[in-house]
């Protein structure tokens, strides 16, 4: 339980989250992004220029060339991934050579 004298109570942060931050802090670091709405032009604040926590907004920012091979090259590495899997446990593909990772793919 915190009690007003504590440090934790003093900063602002509450009990059930430890190493929560106030929101003043968090938007210091940011620079202001400008985005284009055909004649509009809107500023954002407090906008990261790029997170990985929001998949689809990356995969919508990208060009088409970009997004097809993002999508080839996640299709390569889950098939690495599987391929390693089968290939490390032998006799799981029929007909597959022993230690053939070619096979396994």
């Amino acid at each position: 339980m915190l009690k007003s004298g504590d440090t934790n109570a003093k900063e602002g942060r509450s009990a059930g989250r430890p190493f929560a931050r106030p929101l003043h802090r968090l938007s210091k670091h940011r620079k202001p992004t400008k985005v284009r709405l055909g004649a509009y032009e809107l500023t954002k604040s407090g906008d990261r220029g790029f997170d990985w926590r929001d998949p689809y907004h990356i995969a919508v920012g990208l060009s088409w060339p970009r997004f097809l091979l993002a999508l080839a090259l996640i299709e390569i590495v889950i098939n690495c991934v599987f391929g390693t899997l089968y290939w490390l446990q032998p006799g799981s593909i029929a007909n597959a050579r022993p230690g053939s990772f070619a096979d396994a793919l």
